[in-house]
């Protein structure tokens, strides 16, 4: 099969690779039809990822279709169209049994039950990839190809909105005009909340953020808190930080109302802080500040809802679209400096 592997930090290969194997009792078989790269994979790429077990075929934003089933499953079937989460917790630690298994504490530990796809085991950048099948979940035949790529994607999103208690008629604030910001910004309004997106420097992100209804605000706005209310109503009753930066986590925690809530998502490696913030500015504002990190089974189903509903639409998020053979020039594409690239679709059957 075609696949674009890492051998080993800094290097990728892209061409014939061993065919994904038969599916072993809980696994299953599937045939990807829709694959993109995000950030995340320049981190596995290079090494940056803690606990990416090498070599390895990436992706963690794909879905397709069950060809096989290993024994025992029976929730999927061959010809089923799924999507993938791709973090499968062992369900047996003390933070999987708490509902938890985006924390859990076997992390890595293939032999416990734990899987992340695309991290600790082979992902999506292939044709085919075998899986736990616990990690997939059917999706409705009205729902298009290639939002099967963005179901994971979707249901972070969506965890990080329920986690900051977004609700019917709530202010919220989106920090971040990528792919993920923009569906937490959807996720958002299907809650019933009011929304408006703070974009980066980007002006085409700024763009497609209203083209999909949003009012945005700039990130370097001198007056952004201000200009917030102006498009809410009022202070923001949850910000959330989807950019991964320490300028959008700061200003989400200066943005929001006081008794408010802050759910930082966006920074899973190391390096970013937050500066510039008083602890008295939690304290007396009596702020929520939360983490968000993947997703788990519940939030996954309703994420799919969102999509077979139409509440959330993926088809403007996919700026490029190129075969999996292509690897290396959709790469480039994604990383090139001030690139309009939102989402880069790989097709692996191109």
């Amino acid at each position: 099969m075609i696949a674009a592997s890492v051998p080993e930090p800094g290097r990728w290969r892209v061409g014939e690779h061993p065919d994904a194997p038969p599916p072993a009792a809980g696994e299953a078989r599937v045939r990807v039809i829709a694959t993109t790269v995000c950030a995340t994979d320049r981190k596995v790429l290079e090494g940056r990822f803690a606990g990416v077990r090498y070599p390895l075929i990436p992706g963690h934003e794909w879905g397709g279709e069950v060809v096989a089933v290993g024994d025992g499953v029976t929730h999927v079937r061959p010809g089923d169209r799924v999507g993938v989460e791709v973090h499968v917790g062992c369900g047996a630690c003390e933070r999987c049994r708490e509902g938890m298994r985006n924390l859990c504490l076997n992390y890595g530990r293939r032999e416990s039950g734990h899987a992340h796809i695309g991290f600790t085991r082979d992902g999506g950048l292939a044709q085919f990839a075998t899986v736990p099948a616990r990690a997939l979940y059917p999706v409705p035949e009205n729902v298009p190809d290639d939002a099967l790529a963005f179901v994971d994607s979707l249901a972070l999103a969506l965890a990080a909105a329920e986690r900051g208690g977004v609700r019917a008629g709530a202010r919220v604030a989106v920090f971040g005009s990528g792919a993920i910001g923009l569906l937490a910004a959807q996720a958002a309004r299907a809650m019933g909340a009011r929304v408006a997106v703070v974009a980066g420097g980007r002006e085409s992100r700024r763009r497609l953020a209203e083209a999909l209804g949003f009012p945005t605000a700039l990130a370097a706005d001198e007056r952004l808190r201000e200009r917030l209310v102006s498009l809410l109503g009022g202070d923001p009753d949850v910000a959330l930080e989807m950019a991964g930066g320490e300028q959008a986590a700061t200003q989400a925690i200066l943005s929001v109302r006081r008794g408010g809530a802050v759910v930082l998502a966006g920074s899973t490696g190391t390096g970013p802080q937050v500066r510039g913030v008083e602890l008295a500015t939690v304290v007396r504002g009596q702020l929520s500040i939360l983490g968000s990190v993947a997703t788990h089974g519940a939030v996954v189903h309703r994420a799919v809802a969102l999509l077979a509903a139409g509440a959330v639409d993926t088809a403007p998020l996919v700026s490029h679209r190129l075969g999996l053979s292509r690897f290396e020039e959709a790469w480039d594409i994604f990383c090139a400096p001030g690139t309009d690239a939102v989402r880069v679709l790989l097709d692996p059957a191109a």
